[in-house]
């Protein structure tokens, strides 16, 4: 009966141990927060670029993809 005790215990403090690494050590979703995008529609309007030498009445702008 003592033997089966100490096993149960063991093996108790073992899973105890097993889930509190689990809930530290899980990697956690990534949230973007893409509220800074707000108000950029009109940023080439607004922007200090300088003419497209290649686009007369065109400004340089980058095209990211």
């Amino acid at each position: 009966m003592k033997l089966s005790f100490k096993i149960y215990f063991v093996v108790g403090i073992l899973l105890m141990i097993s889930v509190v690494a689990v809930w530290c050590f899980y990697p956690k979703p990534l949230v973007y927060n893409e509220s800074f995008e707000e108000g950029f529609a009109n940023w080439e309007a607004d922007a200090d670029v300088p003419p497209d030498p290649n686009n007369p009445g065109q400004y340089v702008a980058w095209n990211v993809s």
